[in-house]
């Protein structure tokens, strides 16, 4: 073979080869990954534009976790976001944002938060998302409805009839910065707060009552550790929910008490406590744990799955 015709031909094999050995590095973790094909992609549908899911995850996950988390946080969210997608999705291939629930940081947000540590702020929470690809949380095979809260009272909440949401531990909970809130009213803007939560259309009549006689006169019904069934008031039963959105309280793990004259509200956590708290994963993180250790922790008897 000539010398010319044998560079001609090296040169053939560069030119037909290297894209394909590119791609193929750059798939397997050496670079950004390859989206699939769009048969084979999920996607959110924003207004008229249509998110490939992995692009729409990264924006959610710099939304729920901030920049000082650790790395293995960011993978926690990126996975559990994702199962919450396609759990909502369902047999389908896409769905409208709306229908989620879910925030997430646009890229534009982004530039402006982070400045000139946009690119490198960026990139961790892109790389979080793609080594975690693929990657859902499943109960005996299934997709699983991942709730999540910011804080917890000390310990989760439960959902009845979900195994894989019973409640856990979360001592690191204790020591956030809106684990505990207290407000303190009138014996009158109780009883008001309580005839709004229980809906009632008796005509309230408002009588010198003292915090002390109010007190007993409710009884409260525990769900979960500090989480609360519900209040009983005058025979009527009140869900703690209902109570919670009367008084504005961050959860339903308040307690009352006669102070001062006055009746106040204490209350312990964040959200509604079910599945994983955010907080928790996070100090988990830091501590050394990895995403699955921190997923499996928060939900019990579940797998992390790939594809």
């Amino acid at each position: 073979m000539s010398r010319r015709l044998y560079k001609s031909v090296i040169f053939f094999l560069v030119i037909i080869l290297l894209p394909a050995l590119i791609t193929l590095y750059m798939s397997e973790g050496g670079g950004v990954t390859e989206r699939k094909s769009a048969s084979e992609e999920y996607y959110i549908i924003s207004k008229q534009e249509r998110i490939p899911l992995e692009e729409y995850l990264t924006g959610a996950v710099a939304f729920y976790m901030p920049v000082s988390c650790d790395d293995e946080a960011f993978k926690a969210m990126a996975v559990l976001l994702r199962t919450f997608v396609l759990f909502q999705m369902g047999d389908l291939k896409e769905i409208e944002e709306e229908k989620l629930s879910l925030s997430r940081y646009q890229m534009e947000e982004m530039e402006v938060m982070f400045g000139d540590k946009f690119s490198y702020t960026y990139s961790r929470y892109q790389t979080a998302v793609q080594i975690t690809k693929g990657e859902t949380l499943k109960y005996e095979g299934e997709l699983i409805e991942p709730y999540f809260h910011q804080v917890s009272a000390g310990m989760t909440n439960s959902l009845a009839g979900i195994p894989y949401l019973s409640s856990v531990d979360s001592p690191y909970d204790i020591q956030a910065d809106r684990y505990l809130s207290l407000i303190t009213i009138s014996s009158s803007e109780f009883c008001t707060g309580l005839w709004k939560a229980a809906d009632s259309s008796e005509e309230l009549l408002m009588q010198e009552v003292s915090a002390e006689d109010i007190m007993a006169q409710i009884i409260v019904e525990v769900r979960e550790g500090e989480y609360k069934q519900s209040v009983v008031w005058k025979n009527i039963r009140i869900p703690a929910v209902s109570i919670q959105k009367a008084f504005g309280l961050p959860s339903t793990a308040f307690q009352f008490e006669a102070y001062e004259g006055n009746i106040r509200i204490i209350t312990k956590g964040l959200g509604h406590g079910i599945g994983l708290s955010l907080h928790g994963a996070m100090k988990m993180a830091e501590e050394g744990k990895s995403y699955r250790e921190i997923l499996t922790y928060y939900y019990s008897n579940i797998t992390v799955s790939g594809e």
